[in-house]
C-alpha cells in the first residue's frame, strides 16, 4: 500500500479508488434491474348488504317506568332511621367486605 501512495497525489488516488467502486456499482446495479411479479389469487364474494335491520330482543319498558318524581328521592335521603336497624346493617356489609 506505501508503494502505491508514493507515487501518486492522494486526491489522485482517491479518484482512481472513486473510479473503481462507481464502475463496480453500475455493473452490479445493472444485474439487479430484473422485474419481479408477484401473483396472488383472492377468492370470496363481493356483494355488500343493502339493508340492516336491527331487531330488539326484549319488549322496551313503557316510558312511565323511566319516571320517578323528585320528591320521591329526596323523601328517601331524609327518611329517620333507626338506630339499632341502621347498625345491624353498617355490620352486616362489613361481614360481605371481608
Amino acid at each position: 500500500m506505501l508503494n502505491f501512495y508514493q507515487g501518486r497525489s492522494v486526491s489522485s488516488s482517491f479518484t482512481v479508488m472513486l473510479m473503481v467502486g462507481l464502475i463496480f456499482n453500475v455493473s452490479s446495479s445493472s444485474a439487479q434491474n430484473k422485474t419481479v411479479e408477484l401473483e396472488s389469487t383472492f377468492k370470496g364474494n363481493q356483494e355488500q348488504p343493502k339493508v340492516l335491520y336491527i331487531v330488539p330482543w326484549q319488549k322496551i319498558p313503557a316510558p312511565e317506568s323511566f319516571y320517578q318524581p323528585l320528591e320521591s328521592l329526596v323523601e328517601e335521603s331524609f327518611e329517620l332511621l333507626d338506630r339499632d336497624e341502621f347498625k345491624r346493617a353498617i355490620a352486616f356489609k362489613r361481614q360481605l367486605n371481608r
